[in-house]
């Protein structure tokens, strides 16, 4: 093989293995956050449980806000504690069961406060752990 091609083969494997590492850093991106019209939203995978993921939205609502989270992918029954808080406020607070589709959805109206953080968290019985957070 000469100097060329071997030059032009390593050019080759090395743009390969860039273009491979972003791909696999795109696709396993663990949470995606995005905002629209006072609309704040995000949605992360769960540790220790590759089926699950948590979503958390907070939209502007007659003069308040709506806040719903969503964990999706859990087997029916299985039992999650969840955390919903607002800035230092929690809005719920408790253990709730996946029903038959394997979701777990919880809704809370919480006041307009711009600057503040809304986190929701959620722990199964498997030590599975989600985590999403928003700002609005």
């Amino acid at each position: 093989m000469s100097v060329r091609a071997t030059v032009l083969s390593t050019r080759g494997l090395i743009i390969a293995g860039i273009v491979l590492v972003v791909l696999i850093l795109t696709a396993t991106a663990a949470v995606a956050l995005w905002q629209r019209d006072g609309e704040a939203e995000a949605r992360g995978t769960c540790e220790a449980s590759a089926a699950a993921f948590a979503e958390l939205s907070v939209e502007p609502d007659d003069g308040a806000l709506e806040v719903s989270a969503e964990i999706d992918g859990l087997g029916p029954g299985d039992v999650w504690q969840v955390r919903l808080v607002q800035g230092e406020v929690s809005l719920i607070d408790g253990e709730r069961t996946a029903d038959d589709e394997g979701e777990i959805d919880l809704d809370a109206v919480a006041r307009e406060a711009a600057g503040d953080t809304f986190v929701f968290e959620a722990t199964g019985q498997n030590a599975a752990a989600c985590r999403v957070s928003v700002e609005r």
